[in-house]
């Protein structure tokens, strides 16, 4: 079954969306609601929104949403008004929203995205430093550029280590940090949005840990999608445990 979210004021065109066979629905009552479901359901296929027509908001906001969460199938469908200029990874139809060509059209993007890769949990790029320890080999401290519960993605220009090779990495937050076992991947060239580096398996990460980081993560995506432009919040806890929650 393909999980879907949908945004309509409309109960029939929610009924009829949830009658398409194969597919999960959940419904959002609000953009904050829908930022929220979109980002906290890594394994989401599509979004369908549907409006009367596409404003400055909802123009911004699948833009944002776009580049936010880039795997992700987003499906508009307008009642009328001026087609807007497609986004990247936007689909957009106009007619009828109860017509079976609107649906069929649905249908049809929804298992197409249903094809694509999906992530385990979300990610974010935020200015962090990581320090890889391989035991008997010096450490080397690296910037952060993308981190999840799965892993991180490290800058490196030049001479990475090799792919494989186990170790454990400590990554520095604002009032905190976690260590955990890691396995290096394979080098990345650069770009559009990242520069060139190697990603980093979390191979023991602690439960506590997972969480924490699933969390600022969802966090900063849902501020990123409502007020898009916005600086990075640091991220930080409120913990009165230790700075440091190493691997069990």
């Amino acid at each position: 079954m393909e999980r879907v979210l949908c945004f309509s004021a409309s109960d029939e065109f929610k009924k009829r969306l949830a009658g398409v066979g194969g597919i999960t629905l959940s419904t959002a009552d609000n953009p904050e609601d829908l930022a929220q479901r979109a980002v906290g359901d890594p394994a989401l296929a599509c979004v369908v929104i549907h409006v009367p027509e596409a404003d400055d908001f909802w123009i911004g906001f699948l833009g944002s949403l776009s580049s936010t969460l880039p795997l992700l199938t987003l499906l508009l469908v307008l009642d009328g008004g001026t087609m807007p200029e497609p986004e990247d990874r936007v689909e957009v139809i106009r007619g009828r929203p109860l017509d079976d060509e609107i649906f069929s059209w649905i249908e049809a993007h929804i298992f197409s995205a249903a094809k694509r890769e999906k992530r385990r949990h979300q990610r974010f790029d935020w200015p962090l430093t990581g320090t890889l320890d391989f035991g008997e080999r010096d450490a080397g401290v690296f910037r952060v550029r993308e981190i999840s519960a799965d892993g991180a993605f490290l800058e490196c220009g030049a001479a990475p280590p090799e792919p494989g090779l186990s170790g454990t990495i400590r990554i520095e937050f604002e009032d905190f940090s976690v260590l955990s076992g890691c396995r290096i991947l394979p080098m990345r060239p650069a770009t559009s949005k990242l520069p060139a580096g190697f990603g980093v398996q979390f191979t023991d990460l602690t439960e506590w840990s997972r969480k924490v980081i699933d969390s600022i993560v969802t966090d900063e995506l849902v501020r990123e999608l409502l007020t898009p432009g916005h600086a990075p919040y640091p991220p930080t806890i409120e913990s009165p445990t230790s700075k440091t929650h190493e691997s069990d």
